[in-house]
């Protein structure tokens, strides 16, 4: 029974199911039929135009906060622009389908004609691209970076993570990897990478290959344009819109670019912008939730508090979600957005006007102690007093690129420069044949050879040496060969035989007839290598010709004239281009004057001295008033779209612009120390107020006896406060020594340091300064206490930490932590957040030592000694001299070290002068500091009265500086 039950429900069931099943079968019947019969739109099947579509999320990046001085005025900021997109286009497919083309070559043709445009009107595609063409042509990797260019390989050969990497891929040059993304590996078709024909030239190429590299990256987001040029003008807008149709793919969208007031004052302070990297944005999106990472669009700073406040600066970002169909089209835009926010705004408490002030001034007293040392002579003497010559002045236009040695033979070239360049291709042939004699011969020792060709041997190894020819890992540096090669007692010849028969010598880049060689033959396919190296070398061009100038082959006068042939100088109502033009003035006069007026500058010339660092702080606060390094450079030229031209010129000056001396430039001390071991003498009863020591002019107390400032003279009997006024060097040997004695009279040189080591870090010296941006770390000497005591032994800070020093001093105890920031507020203009005065440390001392501290650097500014560069001061300061010898053939640091009014101290400013020659020419550049701060009628004439243009220039005029104070 309960079978038969079973059953007619089975069959109840099945029967059921059939019914359903047939008709579902019916109705997809219909349904089908009625897809295939109905016509739509234009008479199009409904199935053509059934789309699978799916849902993505766009992110839209916030405004960058601006950034502004302690008095509002804007520092940074964005300006509202155009830029060029591009995205993936159903059209482009199209046009490859109906042309018969590869999509590949269809959307480079798009890119060229796009390129054309922006280019035809003076804009250019965004270079964020890591590889590029030297001067010679050859393509090179951007980055010298090793880890880098391995991130950067791992993303175009497609692998998870750099281990990945196959052993070629990792070794593969930067023209391997351009080679393949430019038409991929010979085994793929063309539509595997970017398929660029090789009807383009290399120029051309690159920047096709850049930007398909930037739509490489986007490639699983197609939805989202990629920006290929940012801040263009209005006739590249107007033209990419009126060519719409035959560019698929292209649109012009509104933007922002980062815009930057006060530039090259800020420069090193504020940083500037650019397209983020792949390496950079993985690390960047670390810890970051999804919907705040990073896009491969966005803008980042990339140094300076640009980079350090990346996370305050950066605006929130929004999201929009969109349909998009198969090929990243957008087909629909949906409602639920959320809009974007812009970043906080940061307030600094540096002043843009005294921070400009203290540039100008550092700029004009270097053009002055380039002059007072400018002698029109070509013999240098390299002991005091250092000369600057003519030659080194004429030089120096081409060695830190003042001058375009590539345009010396364009087709645009002078007279002048035809000249100059036929003078050096021929002196080139004369001694590569002489070069060739020398080497191959192997007779002529090192020594015995010439200055000028023992320089030209010289340069050769070492660039045997970089570019990997010799094997400098595997030279043994104990091989007696080498040592003689080394000490001048060989010839270079002898050595590269020597270095043949040991393996040194990578052979794999000569041409050998065959596989089997003497060593005669690998000698001269080696010479056949330099030759063709040196032909094309501009650093072994300018070696030459720094020569041919000594030799009086080129002359001054050509050289100044390139000057205006290049641009640099306008001849136009320039009354010098006529004096030189027709000879009434000399080419050593035409210099003198052009570095007097400013128009060549000491960073052009990037001769001692080029430098200078200026910090001026509130001695109440520790915040920064100036933080000034000179020389510096536009950060307009690199933010966004970086001027790569601009960017390589500038990695390749002498001077190092890039370089926040304040923070980045560390020397010894010098005497600005002695206050340090005045405390510590003091303090650890070495040395009281009452006490006289005497100085003979030399200190024979140690080995090496040391000298003072003074010697063959002398200070005699005096005491620790005409110590510090005159900077007695025997008189903190003396307390250095002292401090490294013990109890029972034995002498212990770890227990001195140890002593003065602890009164430095009192005064901050151990720890950096605190200023918002990278530095370097101090150091506090651990050799040589009797040295150490005058701010030798290896003592080693950077000007912002003597600042803090001298603060520190001047407060009589509060060590800060010197600040930059004063706040942050959000885009309405609300406090965010107050950056309060942060104490690091309290100095306790007895008011006794601190009398005698303030009483010796009272005597410093108004004693006799130097109170004659104070005088026209009406603010009674107080301050410390130094000075730094790091190398004997050139000049020594100048630095002082200050503060003022010295009752009631408002503010410490702090100058260092790399190979400044003397303190003496910080102190004046530090009393023309105090001058502008305390001058409130000179205050109101800058800001209001229409009169002060005279007064300014008459100030900023450079006259000769004729300091010869060392001590």
């Amino acid at each position: 029974m309960f079978s038969d039950i079973k059953n007619a429900i089975i069959n109840f069931i099945t029967h059921r199911l059939f019914a359903l099943t047939v008709v579902f079968f019916a109705l997809m019947a219909i349904l089908v039929y009625r897809l295939f019969s109905l016509q739509i739109i234009n008479g199009q099947d409904y199935l053509d135009n059934f789309t699978i579509m799916s849902k993505k999320t766009i992110t839209t990046s916030g405004q960058r906060g601006n950034i502004y001085d302690c008095n509002g005025n804007l520092l940074a900021y964005n300006r509202l622009t155009y830029s060029l997109t591009f995205s993936n286009d159903s059209r482009i497919e199209e046009q490859a389908q109906s042309t018969g083309k590869t999509e590949n070559a269809v959307k480079n043709e798009i890119l060229y004609k796009l390129i054309q445009i922006l280019e035809k009107n003076g804009d250019s595609i965004v270079n964020s691209f890591e590889i590029k063409r030297n001067k010679k042509g050859e393509f090179v990797f951007t980055n010298t970076d090793e880890n880098a260019i391995l991130s950067f390989k791992k993303e175009v050969y497609s692998v998870s993570s750099v281990d990945k990497l196959t052993k070629e891929q990792k070794e593969a040059s930067a023209q391997e990897v351009f080679e393949y993304l430019k038409n991929g590996n010979a085994d793929i078709s063309e539509d595997k990478m970017f398929g660029v024909s090789d009807d383009y030239d290399d120029k051309t190429a690159l920047k096709m290959v850049a930007i398909r590299y930037m739509l490489f990256l986007n490639r699983y987001n197609q939805y989202v344009p990629v920006t290929i040029a940012m801040d263009i003008s209005e006739e590249s807008v107007a033209a990419v819109k009126e060519a719409a149709n035959e560019l698929p793919g292209a649109d012009i969208e509104s933007d922002s670019v980062r815009e930057y007031n006060y530039s090259p004052y800020f420069s090193q302070i504020v940083g500037y912008t650019g397209i983020i990297s792949e390496e950079e944005k993985d690390t960047l999106n670390k810890g970051l939730p999804k919907s705040e990472q990073y896009t491969g669009n966005e803008v980042i700073g990339k140094t300076g508090l640009e980079q350090e406040f990346e996370d305050v600066l950066r605006g929130k970002n929004g999201t929009k979600t969109v349909l998009v169909d198969s090929v990243g089209q957008i087909l629909q835009t949906n409602d639920d957005e959320t809009l974007a926010t812009t970043g906080n705004d940061i307030y600094l408490t540096i002043d843009a006007e005294l921070e400009k002030k203290c540039y100008t001034i550092m700029e004009k007293y270097l053009a002055g102690i380039i002059l007072s040392h400018f002698q029109n002579t070509n013999v240098k003497r390299t002991s005091s007093p250092i000369n600057i010559t003519t030659t080194e002045v004429y030089f120096a236009l081409f060695d830190n690129n003042i001058i375009d040695m590539d345009h010396l033979h364009s087709a645009k070239a002078s007279s002048a420069e035809k000249r100059v360049y036929n003078a050096i291709v021929s002196s080139k042939k004369s001694k590569l044949k002489t070069i060739r004699s020398e080497i191959l011969s192997a007779r002529t020792t090192q020594k015995t050879l010439s200055d000028e060709n023992q320089d030209y041997m010289s340069y050769i190894y070492k660039m045997l040496c970089d570019n990997g020819i010799v094997k400098s890992s595997e030279v043994d540096s104990n091989d007696v060969t080498y040592q003689d090669w080394s000490n001048d007692k060989i010839s270079l010849g002898e050595f590269l035989e020597y270095a043949i028969h040991k393996g040194w010598i990578d052979s794999s880049n000569f041409e050998l007839s065959t596989d089997y060689y003497d060593t005669d033959e690998m000698m001269q396919a080696l010479m056949d290598y330099i030759e063709e190296e040196l032909l094309g070398d501009d650093e072994f061009s300018k070696k030459i010709l720094e020569y041919l100038i000594d030799d009086g082959v080129v002359s001054g006068k050509d050289c100044c004239m390139i000057l205006y042939d290049q641009g640099i100088l306008e001849s136009e109502k320039d009354e010098d281009y006529d004096k030189l033009v027709n000879g009434t003035m000399s080419a050593y006069s035409f210099m003198y004057q052009k570095i007097k007026k400013l128009e060549i500058t000491p960073s052009q010339l990037a001769l001692d001295p080029c430098s200078g660092s200026i910090v001026v702080t509130d001695v109440k606060t520790g915040k920064v008033k100036a933080l000034v390094s000179y020389p510096s450079y536009d950060n307009n030229k690199l933010a966004n779209n970086l001027d790569d031209e601009y960017y390589s010129k500038l990695i390749s000056d002498k001077t190092s612009p890039f370089l926040n001396r304040c923070t980045q430039s560390s020397t010894a001390p010098g005497s600005t120390f002695k206050m340090v071991t005045a405390a510590a003498g003091l303090t650890e009863g070495v040395v009281s107020n009452s006490d006289r020591i005497n100085c003979k002019g030399i200190y024979d107390t140690i080995p090496l006896s040391p000298k003072c400032s003074v010697y063959p003279g002398r200070h005699g009997r005096i005491s620790i406060t005409k110590a510090l006024e005159v900077s007695c060097n025997i008189f903190f040997f003396e307390v250095g020594h002292r401090l490294g004695t013990r109890s029972d009279g034995t002498y212990d040189e770890e227990y001195g340091l140890k002593r003065l080591g602890k009164y430095a870090a009192m005064f901050g010296l151990d720890k950096t300064s605190g200023i918002e941006l990278d530095e370097n770390a101090p150091h506090i000497s651990n050799q040589d206490v009797v040295r150490s005591a005058i701010g030798q032994g290896n003592n080693s800070y950077t000007p912002a930490q003597l600042s803090r020093y001298v603060t520190t001093i001047a407060n009589s105890g509060t060590c800060y932590d010197l600040s930059i920031l004063d706040k942050q507020t959000d885009s309405e203009g609300k406090t965010v957040k107050k950056y309060k005065k942060s104490v690091c440390n309290e100095v306790e001392l007895d008011s006794s030592v601190w009398n005698q501290i303030h009483e010796g650097m009272y005597q410093v500014v108004h004693g006799e000694a130097h109170g004659s560069i104070f005088k026209s001061l009406h603010t009674e300061g107080a301050g410390k001299t130094g000075t730094a010898e790091e190398d004997k053939t050139r000049a020594a640091h100048a630095l002082f070290v200050s503060y003022a009014p010295y009752e009631n101290p408002e503010i410490s400013v702090t100058v260092v002068v790399p190979y400044g020659y003397s303190s003496a020419n910080a102190m004046e550049i530090a009393r023309d500091v105090y001058k502008y701060y305390f001058s409130s009628s000179e205050k109101a004439a800058e800001k209001k009265d229409k009169k002060s243009k005279k007064t300014e220039d008459d100030e900023q005029a450079v006259v000769p500086v004729s300091n010869t104070l060392v001590d």
